[in-house]
């Protein structure tokens, strides 16, 4: 289930994922980016990081994840309850050096035994609105200080993207921030960890998998793929691998979506 935050954290969150794999069996799962960093608390079970053939990498029980370059696939054996805070692009860019490629911290390292303690209540607490209700003092808490040290420029540049669907050059996002085109990407990349394209091409991405999961499965791809602005089928699929690793029809398939960006395959 997804579920947007109250007014007050909508500067701090995207969304929250509440998530669920039942079965005593192997589950592979696949996240892929969408621009955004996050929050994994893990209520049961345990996840693997699934990144090499040989072995498997475990993550922590709570942790935050950032600047996520192509899809992750992760196992968990045995039944699974996930909760995921979906935060805004800005939001990690004090924790997660954003010119390395570590991407994921083990949120006890952040935030010390407040992290312990924001995982057993939220284990303790069975509804998911009550659960809300726990995280919400906690994310102010925590992050809502960060907000004052974000260049008003990247907020305002991130809702214009998202306004125009990705749909969008890098001059015409320098022309709307006022900036010139190597300051707005030196601070873009310094909150973000990502270019403005590389953003823009995340959310032209993302809408077109939001427009597939509305449309009939007797509408051709090729259709949602135009409304969606992308006229290079080829150029399409190329990049639509290279993220996903799936092809568009591939994922048009897969039945079990456990979000736009996250798959139980």
């Amino acid at each position: 289930m997804q579920l947007l935050p109250s007014a007050s954290l909508k500067s701090l969150v995207k969304h929250y994922l509440f998530l669920e794999a039942k079965g005593n069996y192997l589950h592979h799962l696949r996240l892929f980016p969408d621009g955004n960093p996050g929050i994994v608390l893990c209520e049961e079970g345990k996840l693997f990081i699934n990144n090499h053939p040989t072995y498997q990498h475990d993550l922590p029980a709570s942790f935050l994840y950032g600047k996520v370059e192509k899809f992750e696939d992760l196992i968990c054996h045995g039944s699974l309850k996930l909760t995921i805070i979906v935060l805004q692009p800005y939001v990690t860019y004090r924790f997660l050096d954003n010119s390395l490629d570590k991407t994921i911290l083990d949120l006890t390292d952040i935030l010390g035994n407040t992290a312990s303690g924001l995982l057993s209540t939220m284990k303790a607490t069975a509804g998911i609105y009550e659960k809300i209700e726990v995280l919400e003092p906690f994310l102010m808490k925590s992050f809502f200080d960060i907000l004052y040290a974000i260049p008003p420029v990247v907020p305002a540049t991130i809702s214009h993207v998202i306004k125009k669907r990705g749909l969008l050059s890098v001059d015409e996002m320098v022309k709307f921030s006022g900036y010139e085109k190597r300051q707005l990407e030196r601070i873009f990349n310094h909150t973000t960890g990502m270019t403005p394209k590389r953003f823009a091409n995340l959310i032209k991405l993302h809408f077109f998998l939001s427009d597939i999961r509305k449309t009939s499965t007797k509408t051709k791809l090729s259709q949602v793929a135009y409304g969606a602005g992308y006229y290079d089928q080829s150029h399409l699929i190329r990049e639509f691998k290279k993220i996903t690793g799936l092809t568009p029809s591939s994922y048009f398939k897969t039945r079990n979506k456990l979000a736009v960006n996250f798959l139980q395959l």
